[in-house]
């Protein structure tokens, strides 16, 4: 109306201005498309490796925060990964990572643990977590600490 907003039971709520939104979409890589060897990749298709990585993409790590504290928290503990994992890298002349995952061996589940709707509309485009370590995200810091700074750096991956 001209001065508010009438609901479905008749009753009318007085409003000075009245926005309209139809919801966020959400976008893994801010909707960036990823191709490997010129090969365009369905991330959709693609496991989490540690909540950081993707499987079989080689050389690029991401943040997958928590769902149920800061996501910068995850933002941490990701990067302090990721930096450990590099040093590694250099330590033993590696060039390339590539995390792996034997799709046929783990059990896709939805790769954030939200109902809200603006994570409804994107599962199916988003990469999936698993049901084992080292693609399940436990969304625990305190554990995840421990991992991250001091956990092993080389389950599922394939360096060369």
């Amino acid at each position: 109306t001209k001065t508010g907003i009438r609901v479905l039971s008749g009753d009318h709520i007085d409003a000075d201005i009245v926005i309209a939104a139809t919801g966020l979409n959400l976008q893994i890589l801010g909707g960036a498309s990823i191709s490997v060897d010129g090969k365009p990749v369905d991330l959709s298709q693609r496991f989490v490796y540690k909540g950081l990585m993707l499987d079989d993409i080689p050389n690029m790590a991401l943040c997958i925060g928590y769902t149920n504290a800061s996501w910068t928290l995850r933002a941490d503990l990701s990067s302090l990964y990721v930096c450990r994992f590099l040093k590694h890298m250099i330590a033993n002349k590696y060039t390339k990572a590539v995390p792996r995952c034997n799709h046929s061996e783990v059990e896709p589940r939805p790769l954030l643990n939200l109902n809200s709707g603006y994570i409804q509309r994107a599962t199916s485009t988003l990469p999936r977590q698993g049901s084992a370590d080292p693609w399940y995200l436990r969304n625990n810091y305190v554990f995840d600490w421990f991992s991250m700074k001091f956990g092993g750096l080389t389950d599922k991956i394939e360096f060369s």
